[in-house]
């Protein structure tokens, strides 16, 4: 069979840097970065010949006529999103873990393990019901549960016990299950059989694609999210505030046999105070991260009716 090189070699300058504008794109402090900015433009230039040169080849890597299928189209970009917030979720949930609440990597990783028993509970339930619950219901259930596991992520504090990171990640992989094993098939529900592997193929490098923005967009998020928790957060931390007087009195009076005398004992308790307020930003930063990614579960569950159902496909 004969190899579209040119397809192939568009794919390349289109991922390679996408790629590394994803990966260094935060440090880099995004666009304010003259190379990112380049690497992003070739990027797009070689997304724009890639599919030029798909729709004009006679033989091309990916057969692009699959996105005339509205199910294959709407399930496509709903299981992008979802592997977005799946993958990000997974990336923060440990840095949650370890540098806000302490836990080493063992007890991280031991505190996400429900993650996967959901998903293998969710696994048993989906291969004993069978076809006795549609693949529509089976989506709205599994993106419920993304949200709601979501938004309990988002209502953590620093005094969490391990089961109140359990319970969430439990069911996270019940969601997991429940909504990318029935989309992906009602996405492809609607092919014929000999447009199954490129649709396939497709789809996945599609989500792979959501994923890394997924991954590298949270840190950003974090970032910003904190920046404006802080903001919010420092205007009451002033002398006029009658609770941040009387706090930083007290710590200044616990640290006055260490300090020395008032004065340094006073500084060192606003420093104490400016490093709890930093602490309690980060961690409204992630609060706010987790309810972002359950507002866009929640908002997938009406899409799920644009997805023809296995009878009507059969039609």
């Amino acid at each position: 069979m004969h190899l579209d090189k040119s397809g192939f070699l568009w794919l390349c300058i289109w991922l390679i840097p996408l790629q590394i504008v994803f990966d260094k794109g935060n440090d880099a402090d995004w666009f304010n970065a003259p190379w990112i900015c380049w690497l992003s433009v070739i990027a797009l230039t070689g997304a724009v010949l890639f599919f030029i040169s798909q729709v004009k080849h006679k033989n091309p890597l990916v057969k692009l006529d699959v996105f005339k299928d509205s199910n294959y189209l709407c399930g496509t970009g709903m299981l992008i999103l979802i592997n977005a917030v799946l993958l990000a979720s997974l990336a923060i949930l440990p840095q949650l873990l370890q540098y806000m609440l302490g836990y080493d990597s063992f007890l991280s990783g031991l505190a996400i393990m429900p993650r996967g028993l959901g998903a293998f509970t969710a696994l048993m339930i989906f291969g004993g019901l069978g076809g006795k619950i549609s693949y529509k219901t089976y989506g709205i259930i599994g993106l419920l549960c993304l949200g709601t596991g979501g938004w309990m992520l988002g209502m953590l504090n620093l005094q969490i016990n391990p089961m109140n990171i359990a319970v969430p990640n439990f069911v996270f992989g019940v969601g997991l299950v429940f909504t990318m094993m029935p989309i992906t098939t009602l996405s492809c529900i609607t092919l014929r059989n000999d447009q199954m592997t490129n649709a396939s193929g497709l789809q996945n490098l599609l989500k792979t694609i959501g994923g890394a923005i997924g991954t590298s967009l949270v840190a950003t998020m974090i970032s910003r999210f904190s920046q404006v928790h802080q903001h919010g957060l420092v205007k009451s931390m002033n002398e006029l505030n009658p609770n941040f007087a009387e706090r930083i009195n007290m710590y200044a009076n616990s640290l006055i046999h260490q300090a020395g005398d008032m004065m340094n004992s006073t500084y060192l308790a606003g420093k104490m105070l400016y490093n709890q307020l930093i602490q309690q930003s980060t961690l409204c930063a992630y609060m706010t991260t987790f309810k972002v990614f359950a507002v866009a579960c929640f908002i997938l569950i009406p899409f799920m009716f644009l997805l023809k159902g296995e009878q009507k496909a059969k039609n």
